[in-house]
């Protein structure tokens, strides 16, 4: 009795890529819509997290409207130790306010979280500027 194979499938590293792209596109649109259709609860919750953070927290935060790495950090902000820098980007992931971003060979960048991104500017800049 002869055994039949299944077909191999052979997946390029490439097409999984666009495929995860399309789905990172899909989501954020997803976010989007949300974030936009319970702005007044989404913008609560940041304030309540906002107001639980240090001012040096907050200065991080500030820092990563664009890409930073943890060296850029460091320097930015003269932290002695990667433990010291940690203790601030620890506390805004775990508010949902920051992301780390890894890319093929690249240091982790450091960007703020589509749900604080996607807040109106008027309202970022005052709780950013919040002493």
């Amino acid at each position: 009795m002869a055994e039949t194979r299944k077909p191999r499938i052979e997946v390029a590293s490439e097409q999984l890529k666009s495929e995860l792209e399309e789905i990172k596109q899909r989501i954020s649109v997803i976010e989007t819509i949300t974030a936009a259709a319970h702005r007044p609860q989404v913008e609560a919750l940041v304030r309540k997290e906002i107001d639980a953070l240090g001012s040096k927290t907050i200065e991080v935060l500030a820092a990563c409207k664009v890409p930073r790495t943890r060296q850029e950090l460091m320097t930015q902000f003269s932290f002695n130790s990667a433990p010291a820098l940690d203790y601030h980007l620890g506390a805004l992931r775990a508010a949902d306010l920051l992301l780390g971003i890894s890319e093929d060979g690249q240091p982790q960048r450091f960007v703020w979280s589509n749900l604080f991104k996607r807040l109106p500017p008027k309202v970022i800049k005052e709780l950013l500027n919040n002493d």
